[in-house]
């Protein structure tokens, strides 16, 4: 059977004319656009929120400000600092047990632009620079809710350091590089964007053990330090 009303457009259209002047299709789209709103608005789902056991992967970057010290023998010792920019990666893996305790293991390498030089000892001047650094060590944490992280962090460090001298006889002047160990502690606050994203950013300082080196009858002792502070984007999977 058809429908009766089928037969009767104009009849239809006076109908849904008088149903739009009397607020029933304004009452029902408020209402979807009311649900939509607020469908929009509603948090994230614990799930997508929560801190998680898995690898990460991240790019890091930010400033450093590295001191040093250096003597020539029988010259007194002379020390300053300079800022530069440090970058790098990290690649580690988290396990979270139950949900209240974060603990990790990570290993990082990094490149520095920092440098410094200063007078030795006359009209003279040494320069120390800092090369590359690779980084291994645990870290620990515990949810402050939210996806957010509160950890600290420490291990080993392996870094180059670049040391060079120069006076008015070119014969005493010299450059020279040495791999140093040294250790880092750190600490950091970490935040998920999305289910797998994640930025944080975090404090590290590094010691590293003495710089000496020798050429004929000139030695020089050197020791550095770094402060950084980092910010840094990744990806759990």
């Amino acid at each position: 059977m058809v429908d009766a009303r089928l037969l009767h457009p104009r009849q239809n259209l006076r109908l849904t004319i008088q149903r739009i002047a009397k607020g029933e299709y304004v009452r029902k789209i408020a209402l979807l656009c009311s649900a939509a709103a607020a469908a929009a608005f509603v948090p994230a789902t614990p799930a997508a929120a929560q801190i998680t056991s898995g690898g990460r992967v991240e790019v890091r970057g930010g400033w450093e400000r590295i001191h040093s010290s250096a003597s020539l023998a029988g010259s007194p010792a002379v020390s300053g600092h300079i800022d530069g920019a440090d970058f790098g990666a990290e690649l580690g893996y988290d396990y979270v047990a139950g949900s209240s305790f974060l603990v990790g293991a990570y290993g990082g390498a990094e490149l520095s632009t920092g440098k410094t030089c200063r007078p030795v000892f006359g009209g003279d001047s040494g320069c120390i620079k800092a090369g590359r650094n690779f980084t291994a060590g645990i870290r620990a944490g515990v949810p402050a809710g939210h996806g957010v992280l509160i950890y600290a962090k420490g291990g080993y460090s392996n870094g180059q350091l670049k040391a060079s001298y120069r006076d008015g006889n070119p014969a005493d002047s010299f450059d020279g590089s040495s791999n140093r160990s040294g250790w880092h502690i750190g600490a950091g606050v970490e935040a998920k964007l999305t289910r797998n994203a994640y930025a944080k950013v975090e404090y590290v300082y590094t010691r590293y053990n003495g710089y000496h080196y020798d050429l004929l009858a000139t030695h020089l002792s050197a020791d550095a330090e770094r402060h950084q502070l980092l910010l840094a984007f990744g990806f759990h999977f």
